[in-house]
């Protein structure tokens, strides 16, 4: 019983956050998937994080050159794998998710961000407008209403000749 309760606190209290990571290009690429869940997945899952969706690392060319000490040796790195995973756990293991991703060779630089309410909700582009909505909107309008107020009409003319003589002084 008294487990139930801290796996609901924790499911309460967790966040979802993501982690972005370049991983050192010398990693051959059928050994992509290994190298990324052993260095991330496996951390991840340790911890008890709840992977959301994951980026498959993709070769990228760096805007500058990173270095990074490997076996007491420094390389640098133009080019370098970058992928993400999202995840959904306590920020009181984000410390531990850290030290354990920092340990590996193969990961050049990495970032954990708490990823954004939006990100988290069922996001659709409308093809009309090129506009993004949530499955919250219930119109495709860009104008809320706002409960108690009510709509004026506006009259462009009028806002016009304002702007003018605002200008004007």
């Amino acid at each position: 019983m008294a487990e139930e309760m801290i796996n609901e606190k924790d499911f309460l209290d967790s966040k979802t956050y993501e982690i972005g990571y370049l991983l050192n290009p010398l990693v051959a690429e059928e050994n992509l998937v290994t190298e990324v869940n052993n260095i991330i997945l496996d951390t991840l899952a340790k911890v008890g994080a709840t992977v959301v969706s994951q980026n498959e690392p993709q070769m990228r060319k760096l805007a500058y050159v990173m270095s990074r000490q490997i076996n007491h040796k420094r390389s640098s790195f133009k080019d370098a794998y970058f992928g993400a995973v999202k995840f959904t756990i306590t920020a009181d293991k984000i410390e531990e998710i850290k030290e354990s991703v920092e340990k590996s060779d193969l990961i050049i630089r990495f970032l954990i961000i708490e990823a954004s309410r939006v990100s988290e909700k069922n996001i659709a582009r409308n093809p009309r407008n090129n506009k993004i909505t949530t499955e919250e909107d219930d119109t495709n309008s860009p104008l809320k209403e706002v409960e108690g107020e009510t709509a004026v009409d506006v009259d462009d003319d009028k806002i016009d000749q304002e702007i003018e003589d605002l200008l004007a002084v």
